[in-house]
């Protein structure tokens, strides 16, 4: 048996707590490359009418250029599933100093409802959920559920990031004054780079 003809250990967890789920999940991650099983998680949540938003990195602040080329595999369909999509912006109102050329969001945290809060070093892709050593605590405190939820929306403003909606073109990137009708990124290099790494079979090295 291959290593992604398994389970997962954390998506089977995770799913379990899912099903006790009644209103709402919040994921913070900086690299989106969901399994299949956590692809499921979201199908069955968004269809029980569970509000699901995730919050990770645009082309623009992720400085792995393969990552992000993975994750656009599957963000059509996580778009369309109904899950509220956001990438953070590179001149995020938020960060201290917008002229740093290398800014990225690094948080890694899920909250469930107002009760429950997974936080640790996992990363939602196969490498950290099948192969990479990761340590995850899951802790039931609505006060640091509440002040983590505070923080993702100051994380998802107009201000900080864009907001992904599907049009008959694709994906549209909505922000404070403007829509985006292409991928934003740091410069024509790091476009060159992702346009090659979408070409790849990345999926199973990610």
């Amino acid at each position: 048996m291959g290593w992604f003809d398994r389970p997962d250990n954390i998506a089977e967890t995770l799913a379990l707590l899912t099903e006790e789920i009644e209103r709402e999940v919040i994921v913070v991650t900086p690299y989106l490359v969901p399994t299949s099983n956590l692809l499921d998680i979201g199908e069955q949540l968004t269809s029980r009418g569970i509000k699901v938003s995730v919050l990770t990195n645009s082309l623009a602040t992720n400085n792995h250029v393969s990552a992000h080329a993975a994750y656009t595999q599957f963000r059509a369909r996580i778009v369309e599933m109904g899950v509220e999509v956001f990438e953070f912006r590179p001149d995020a109102r938020m960060v201290q100093d917008p002229r740093n050329a290398d800014i990225t969001m690094h948080s890694k945290y899920i909250l469930f409802d107002d009760e429950w809060v997974f936080v640790g070093s996992v990363n939602l892709d196969p490498r950290s959920l099948y192969l990479n050593t990761e340590l995850g605590v899951m802790l039931q405190s609505r006060d640091l559920v509440n002040a983590m939820r505070r923080s993702c929306e100051q994380m998802t403003l107009p201000q900080s990031a864009y907001r992904l909606e599907r049009s008959d073109n694709g994906i549209e990137w909505h922000n404070t004054h403007t829509v985006l009708k292409s991928e934003p990124a740091k410069g024509r290099w790091q476009m060159i780079m992702f346009r090659f790494m979408q070409l790849l079979p990345l999926y199973s090295q990610l």
